[in-house]
């Protein structure tokens, strides 16, 4: 059989098309070579035996140009052997994108257009086809189908209601013709059919394309195509932690089953995303400190708090003590979650439930492949929360023997024939009752065409498995944070430690793959927290408190030399050392002046216990009172306008903001002139492309390694080569309207987003909309005249129809998830808002000691009887085109 590939593709000079085929179709020859045929066509003809094609038999395009590297394109289906014909002909696009790294062929789509279950009309038996159509498309909801649409009879005559609909199978969109000997030249497009209202909805809006013609019965024509649809699939979804999810049947806190009625009710809302922030076990010292969901003490362990013992002691059969059910009742039934109380409650049943259930839940098939499979992560986090509870730490350090992991230590504490060995094993039976119950949450979400989306945090906890386990992995000596931005005036410290990426690029990032494949387990889509980390990180020394004391790591520090050679009299003291003097003192301090002069200072200098900000908070600490004075003593140290390099003495880091500090404010206007040249050349050029290579580097390992849609947040101080990065590895940023990335706007123009962006009005981090009205008159005076477009004074509160307003804009943005945190839903409707919009946050990154305990004020049951407000959502948001 001979084979004649047909590629279209408008080269320019230099470029060249070639063909790689599997051995048996084309021997060790390699690449085949096509020829240019004419501007927009490339040919290549081929012998092939029939014998040796197979079902998925396909050939790949491949780009050379000259100087640069080969670009590998689409795979092109070579026909199954059951087609026959002396002479086959493919006509196909050539196209860089590789589908199965699009976004639409991520873990997030492959189930939203699932094979369709009604009946279709058959296709064309093979006998009677001249042309068979293999067609990719966007991902499309379920009531759309692909069509074909033209100027003969066969396609509708371009008809809206008579088009020719394609089948949806995992390969693309299929259709066949039988269209030989037609006469007149036939043109088409492809286009959308929805099968609610049954017609054509939109079609390409490009030229009509050429139909090859078909000569001879025995030269059937084969057209592998990518559709010019655009991006027609936009979707809408919910922000939640687990944690705020309330039923009937909670424990006072949101657990995996829980999940279940929310999705229900997301459904029913016509919503298909809903996101969880960090899901991982944070268990350091059983108090509300843990809270905080982004500090996991195991990148690879969930959150007993999160298992729901309810379900599993109605299995088993099992009648819990009157008292402790009376005080699951209180604590459900609490305005906010009760942290400290439901994770006790939850763990005093799981003791219960294993005590009863440790000799049964080996026998399960599904127990043996969860351990086979998670053995490498889950034997060392079991004996790390043994080791915790026993020596009454997460502190690794103070666990004698055991301070330094040592796997063959290990194995024998977790013996099984140990004494101890059930206070080990409690955590597997945990873990895999957890994994049991969200892949179920996870498998009905796809039964309702919901994604599900994760959340990656940026860090680690200090005191956790992973460090105990790889310390090498990390610096364990640096604190990663953020530096200020418009929320938080001292910046970020997360207090975890830092990645040691020189080790980790070492043995190919084997931490980071298996952490990627492990979340892709549970999720469609992941979040990537802090994006612009992979970049570059805020890296804070270990005697700072405070963020703004930290520096991007890497970043070329700036030689001493390169000051006095731009014209300034550079005294090193001067610009390293807060400046200190009796105007400065009385000004911080007050009628405290004298109190401080005596015991914090020496010669208008700091003594050493307060030399450093984490010196200053233990010396207060023992002087509580004089505690009212830490903060101006912080405040003091962070006086500086450079930080001298760890790494190498003579060399210097601009403090960020160092334009505020009073060290800047006394220096010659010649000096704050060339400093400020020096210091936007340092921040935003000199580091650009060394920022860029690290973040290629890192950010391809993440998306190799999973088939998850990726979502980057790249809020804050985000470098100019960053969006280019993410758009080229197909990540989705994200664009919150309070927090525009253009210096000159005073909120983000959501309407001018790309497709490939995630919007929201309010993230987790921030107030949410009815709260942020409220905290900033100024600013929500602006918003409600220039964004909102409306004249006159705006309301003292975020009323249902101005919260419905916002929410609508973002629906009407261009990118494909608008995503929103459930109280900015809840905020539409009257009846539904919590009373006091206060309680709403859920974290609040300036306090470092916010307790995180927002939970839904209404059980799930009642959001869903709502039927009235549901079904206005869900209008809403079809109305919108998601």
């Amino acid at each position: 059989m001979r084979v004649v590939f047909h590629i279209y593709f408008r080269s320019v000079y230099g470029q060249s098309l070639f063909l790689r085929l599997p051995d048996e179709l084309a021997g060790k020859s390699g690449l085949i070579s096509l020829h240019y045929e004419n501007e927009d066509t490339w040919k290549a003809e081929i012998d092939i035996k029939d014998e040796a094609i197979k079902e998925k038999s396909s050939a790949v395009i491949v780009l050379m140009e000259t100087g640069k590297e080969n670009v590998e394109g689409n795979h092109l289906s070579i026909l199954p052997g059951k087609v026959k014909g002396d002479e086959v002909h493919i006509f196909a696009d050539w196209y860089a994108t590789i589908w199965d790294k699009f976004i639409y062929n991520t873990k997030a789509f492959n189930f939203l257009s699932p094979l369709k279950k009604e009946k279709e009309k058959a296709l064309l038996p093979i006998k009677k086809t001249t042309h068979f159509f293999e067609v990719q498309a966007p991902c499309l909801p379920a009531y759309f189908k692909v069509c074909i649409t033209g100027n003969i009879k066969d396609l509708g005559t371009w008809e809206k209601e008579d088009c020719m609909l394609l089948r949806y199978t995992r390969k693309g969109w299929k259709g066949r013709l039988h269209l030989k000997d037609k006469g007149d030249e036939i043109v088409y497009k492809y286009g959308i059919y929805d099968t609610r209202l049954k017609k054509l909805v939109h079609y390409e809006a490009e030229e009509n394309r050429v139909l090859p013609p078909a000569h001879h019965k025995h030269e059937p024509v084969f057209i592998q195509e990518n559709t010019r649809l655009g991006e027609v699939w936009k979707a809408a979804g919910l922000n939640v932690p687990v944690s705020a999810l309330k039923t009937r049947k909670s424990w006072g806190v949101g657990d995996f089953s829980d999940l279940m009625p929310l999705i229900d009710w997301a459904s029913a809302a016509g919503m298909n995303i809903i996101q969880l922030l960090p899901i991982n076990d944070t268990t350091v010292t059983h108090t509300l400190s843990d809270a905080y969901p982004y500090a996991a003490i195991s990148a690879f362990a969930l959150h007993p708090l999160y298992l729901d013992v309810h379900k599993l002691i109605k299995s088993s059969d099992i009648i819990l003590p009157a008292a402790m059910l009376e005080n699951i009742h209180r604590i459900n039934d609490a305005p906010t979650l009760e942290y400290e109380a439901a994770l006790q409650a939850k763990l005093e049943a799981i003791k219960i439930l294993y005590e009863k259930e440790q000799h049964n839940f080996k026998d399960d098939f599904a127990w043996f492949e969860f351990m086979e499979m998670n053995r490498n992560w889950l034997v060392p986090y079991a004996a790390f929360c043994y080791l915790r509870d026993k020596n009454k730490t997460a502190d690794a350090s103070q666990w004698g023997e055991y301070s330094i992991y040592n796997e063959e230590a290990i194995q024998v504490l977790a013996n099984p024939s140990a004494e101890h060995y059930p206070e080990i094993a409690i955590h597997y039976f945990t873990q895999f009752h957890l994994h049991l119950q969200l892949k179920d949450a996870v498998d009905y979400a796809h039964k309702k065409n919901i994604v599900i989306k994760g959340d990656l945090p940026i860090g680690v906890n200090t005191c956790s498995v992973d460090t105990w386990m790889s310390p090498h992995l990390f610096h364990m000596h640096m604190q990663a944070g953020a530096p200020p931005d418009a929320f938080t005036e001292k910046g970020q410290n997360w207090s975890f430690p830092t990645y040691n990426w020189t080790t980790m690029e070492a043995d190919g990032f084997s931490w980071w793959r298996q952490r990627m494949e492990h979340l892709s387990i549970y999720f469609d889509a992941i979040r990537i927290d802090h994006v612009l980390g992979f970049f570059r990180i805020w890296s804070i020394p270990m005697h700072a408190t405070e963020g703004i004391l930290g520096r991007f790591k890497p970043a070329y520090p700036i030689a001493g030399s390169i000051f006095s050679e731009a014209g300034i009299n550079f005294n090193v003291n001067a610009y390293t050392k807060p400046v200190i003097d009796d105007e400065i003192i009385l000004r911080l301090f007050g009628i405290d002046a004298e109190w401080i002069k005596a015991n914090c200072l020496r010669d208008n200098k700091l003594v050493p216990e307060c030399a450093t900000q984490r010196a200053a908070t233990t010396f207060f600490a023992a002087h509580p009172g004089k505690r009212h004075l830490l903060d101006g003593m912080l405040w003091l140290i962070a006086q500086v306008i450079l930080l001298e390099d760890d790494n190498q003495p003579g060399h210097y880091h601009f403090r960020i903001n160092m334009q505020r500090t009073e060290a800047f404010s006394r220096l010659p206007e010649h000096e704050k002139q060339i400093l400020e040249k020096l210091y936007d050349n340092y921040f935003f050029r000199d580091q650009d492309e060394l920022w860029r290579a690290e973040g290629v580097k890192k950010l391809e390992l993440l998306t190799a390694s999973s088939p998850m849609f990726i979502c980057a947040e790249d809020l804050g101080m985000v470098p100019e080569m960053v969006p280019p990065v993410l758009n080229n590895m197909h990540m989705a940023g994200l664009v919150v309207q309070r927090m525009p990335q253009r210096l000159a706007e005073r909120f983000a123009n959501i309407n001018k987003t790309s497709f490939l962006t995630v919007v929201t009005p309010s993230t987790h981090d921030m107030s949410p909309l009815r709260l942020w009205w409220k905290e900033d008159k100024e600013a929500t005076q602006y918003f409600y005249n220039h964004v909102l477009g409306h004249y006159g004074a705006a309301p003292d509160e975020c009323t249902p129809w101005i919260a419905t307003e916002i929410v609508t804009f973002h629906l009407q943005a261009p990118a494909i998830w608008a995503i929103f945190l459930l109280q900015d839903i809840l905020a539409m409707n009257e009846e539904l808002r919590r009373e006091n919009a206060a309680e709403e946050r859920i974290n609040n990154p300036a306090n470092p000691n916010h307790y995180w305990n927002y939970r839904m004020h209404l059980c799930l049951e009642d959001l869903k009887e709502n039927k009235k407000f549901t079904r206005q959502l869900k209008e809403l948001i079809a109305e919108n085109g998601r």
